[in-house]
């Protein structure tokens, strides 16, 4: 007897690990959801106010590459924002 009330509190142990972990794996997905919504809730916006830049360089252009990384890295600076800048609406 006293082996089958340790077969049947290890069972009962055992499912209710399973349907607490099923809980909580749901509750941390559906936290992840939400952060996903709330990141990207305003991305067509955000979307449309983005500027396309073109750089059409000359085929016969024999500047050296110090140059040009000089060029993007100047481009690079003019950028605003920072990290609360993903999360403002």
């Amino acid at each position: 007897m006293n082996l089958d009330l340790l077969a049947s509190l290890t069972t009962y142990i055992f499912i209710w690990v399973m349907v607490l972990s099923v809980v909580v794996f749901g509750f941390i997905g559906l936290g992840i959801l939400f952060l996903q919504w709330f990141r990207f809730r305003n991305r067509e916006q955000v979307s449309l106010n983005f500027m396309t830049l073109e750089i059409a360089v000359p085929r016969e252009n024999e500047v050296k590459i110090d140059a040009a990384e000089q060029i993007f890295g100047a481009l690079h600076s003019i950028k605003k924002g920072g990290f609360l800048q993903r999360f403002g609406s």
